[in-house]
């Protein structure tokens, strides 16, 4: 006799061991499709954030540096942004902003000033995301005003 079942012979075996234990072979192909699915459904999330993430950063250029000023007596994590909403902060002048375009190998620069405002239109009353800049800022920034 063969040492070596032939590759049909091993086909049946599979088959007939597939049919006998029914439950288990139904249990294995749910974990299969769902491990599977799994997969493709987290490949797919982080190929879509890694995307966004480019665009981002690909928003901003790659030779563009952001200089923001920090509140004094904040934590290191906390920005001037985030911090400054009704501070009003006094360190960083226009003249800082022209002055940052005479540095060797600056093309352009602008100086803005960000927080949040409560905007009324007749009975409606929104709280906003406010940006006053200078008028370099569109020469820079790729953001769409509306």
């Amino acid at each position: 006799m063969n040492k070596f079942l032939n590759i049909f012979e091993l086909f049946r075996l599979a088959f007939d061991a597939l049919k006998k234990n029914r439950v288990r072979t139904v249990l294995s192909i749910v974990g299969i499709v769902i491990g599977i699915s799994t997969l493709v459904l987290v490949l797919g999330i982080s190929n879509a954030a890694e995307g966004f993430i480019r665009d981002q950063l690909a928003s901003f250029g790659s030779d563009t540096i952001f200089v923001e000023v920090k509140i004094p007596n904040a934590d290191a994590n906390t920005s001037g942004a985030a911090r400054g909403i009704g501070v009003q902060v006094k360190t960083l002048k226009v003249a800082d902003v022209v002055g940052a375009r005479k540095i060797p190998g600056v093309k352009n620069s602008y100086g803005a000033a960000i927080g949040q405002e409560k905007v009324i239109y007749r009975d409606n009353a929104k709280t906003t995301f406010v940006l006053g800049a200078t008028s370099t800022y569109p020469q820079i920034d790729t953001i769409k005003i509306a």
